[in-house]
């Protein structure tokens, strides 16, 4: 198999055979998936898609193989895809320069991914050749926040995941109305870039991101909570909920920290233990946010439970060997009707669990750029489990075995 040349230097194993097979038909994937560019499939568009790679790609090379070669390429090819409005290409591996190729959700998860390989590197030289490009991005989203403070209605797509959303379309450029998990998106998006602008010692733009945050998490819950149902509608429409309701808006209220701890708890109940009302389940792409969400929320179990009862059942259970573009494998409903558009067995942005069970399930933060400096909290998930997660410096190695956790350091990372 000609793929890349990554060293699998992390590794996931425990005593549930099938959460390491889980892991391994993502690990393999995203090896799949890799070439002199990081793709979306071998087999249908073999195109480097901006929110695939860097929402669910980046994070998982990082904790599967520990590169940054590839990673780095596609940021900096990415950055080159930069339309005129400020938005950039959806597929960038190429240059078409057309203002209709692109979505407001994949260009925020390009800044998003810069951050990430800032940190992972420690390389502030990221942060330094890409800030313009940010923020003119910035500018570009901000021109649409509306009276209360929302983005608004917008020209651009979005895409999210294949799930019906309410007031998204992929193909039809407008975002109608305030969306519940764009505006949620922005939020935690934004977080990142003023601790860019702290880096350039950029005051203006930090107390202008600052202002707009404060603003938008008092409208957030105005606007889009539904008091009645307990949980955030999909969105807000000329000033009345949507009637639906979907995984994606309410785990990015939590994971994005827009609601409260008894709102999250009311969330989580509603949604996943007492399931009181109907809701947009997450296709493989997003469901790697609400298993994050969930940690979030201190409920692993929850997210090990979805693991198990999405990829083990819809994926491992049929026999993948790599992981499928939805949990269906015939085309999508995503519009009410089959529209035939075959789906893909292999999948690199379907791959989330490869990253959440190694990074999440040892509480893997980074206090200093780098990994200079680690905070570690593992979990007990109920069973043992060795991990390895590839540090610039060396492998960080965690295991779990009756109760009890030993863990193995590079010299040269400190944890606190």
């Amino acid at each position: 198999m000609c793929t890349y040349p990554y060293h699998e230097r992390g590794n996931f194993h425990c005593t549930d055979e099938k959460f390491n097979r889980i892991f391994n038909i993502c690990r393999y994937t995203l090896r799949l998936c890799s070439h002199e560019l990081i793709m979306d499939t071998p087999w249908r568009e073999q195109a480097q898609w901006m929110g695939d790679v860097s929402a669910i790609s980046l994070g998982g090379i990082y904790a599967c193989f520990g590169d940054t070669a590839l990673t780095g390429k596609f940021l900096w090819q990415s950055a080159m895809a930069q339309l005129p409005t400020g938005m950039f290409q959806y597929i960038t591996q190429k240059w078409v320069g057309k203002w209709r190729n692109t979505t407001v959700d994949f260009s925020l998860w390009w800044v998003n991914a810069l951050w990430n390989h800032y940190e992972y590197t420690g390389d502030e030289n990221w942060i330094v050749r890409y800030y313009p490009q940010v923020i003119k991005l910035v500018y570009a989203i901000t021109d649409y926040l509306d009276e209360f403070g929302l983005i608004g209605s917008i020209p651009y797509g979005s895409f999210v995941d294949w799930a019906k959303i309410d007031g998204l379309s992929f193909k039809q450029l407008h975002v109608k109305g305030e969306n519940t998990f764009i505006n949620a998106l922005f939020y935690g998006v934004t977080d990142k870039v003023i601790k860019m602008a702290k880096i350039m010692d950029d005051k203006r733009m930090i107390i202008y991101l600052e202002n707009i945050r404060t603003g938008l998490k008092k409208a957030f819950h105005e606007r889009l909570y539904d008091e009645n149902k307990h949980v955030y509608a999909d969105a807000n429409m000329d000033g009345k909920l949507s009637d639906l309701v979907s995984e994606h808006a309410n785990m990015a209220a939590i994971l994005w920290n827009l609601c409260d701890e008894n709102e999250t708890k009311n969330i989580i109940q509603t949604l996943f233990l007492e399931k009181k009302i109907p809701f947009t389940m997450a296709e493989p792409f997003a469901t790697t946010f609400t298993l994050q969400a969930l940690d979030r929320a201190g409920r692993i179990d929850l997210a090990y439970k979805i693991i198990r009862d999405r990829w083990g059942t819809w994926m491992v259970d049929r026999g993948a060997s790599s992981v499928y573009e939805e949990w269906g494998i015939n085309g999508t409903w995503r519009s009410g009707e089959y529209q035939g558009f075959i789906r893909t067995l292999s999948h690199a942005w379907s791959a989330g669990p490869a990253e959440f069970l190694i990074k999440n399930t040892i509480g893997l933060e980074i206090m200093e750029p780098g990994y200079k400096k680690i905070r570690l909290n593992p979990k007990d998930i109920g069973q043992d489990y060795n991990i390895i997660y590839p540090l610039p410096q060396g492998n960080l190695i965690v295991e779990f075995k009756e109760k009890q956790c030993s863990i193995s350091l590079p010299d040269d990372v400190e944890r606190v």
